[in-house]
């Protein structure tokens, strides 16, 4: 089994020693300094720009999560932790995404022009919809254009929501 695949498991540790419990144990502002968690809970199949040393999804990885209940419950965690650290909250039955309580506070951390965790929101959505949690990545597209929509369009810009819309299409050849 892969690194990565016992990392996502919870059985295994990302390159800094954590495992998965010690990154959703981390508050908000060990979130936003932090900035070698994102690749470990939202791995891609290609190499991370920002961090050379994050895993790198291989075809048999990607096939395993797919098939693993325990591994897709842990990136839904891992998404829900986000989610609260961007201010949202899911509406009923996890099929849509709304702003919490929280979300002014929770944006004037993350919601500004050329902000770097504008890059994570498409890793977490790139992420979802290769290890088949397409839903969910859906979901977090339609809150963040809407607002986009809401005023923030000059904040976001039409390039990082292009990069957004793009990161939900089904990975090629499947």
């Amino acid at each position: 089994m892969s690194e990565i695949v016992e990392f996502l498991r919870g059985k295994g540790r990302d390159g800094a020693g954590r495992r998965l419990s010690d990154i959703w144990a981390m508050n908000d502002a060990e979130l936003e300094r932090s900035h070698d968690y994102i690749q470990w809970l939202f791995p891609l199949d290609e190499p991370s720009g920002a961090n050379p040393g994050a895993p790198v999804l291989a075809a048999e990885d990607v096939a395993a999560i797919r098939k693993d209940q325990v591994i897709r419950a842990n990136i839904r965690r891992s998404l829900d932790r986000m989610l609260g650290f961007f201010g949202f909250a899911w509406g009923g039955e996890r099929r849509t995404l709304v702003l919490s309580p929280y979300f002014p506070q929770q944006a004037a951390n993350w919601l500004s022009t050329g902000n770097h965790n504008f890059l994570r929101m498409t890793r977490i959505l790139r992420c979802l919809v290769l290890v088949g949690e397409p839903d969910a990545a859906r979901a977090l597209l339609a809150a963040l254009e809407a607002i986009y929509k809401r005023g923030y369009s000059r904040v976001i810009g039409p390039r990082s929501l292009e990069f957004w819309q793009r990161a939900v299409e089904p990975p090629a050849g499947g």
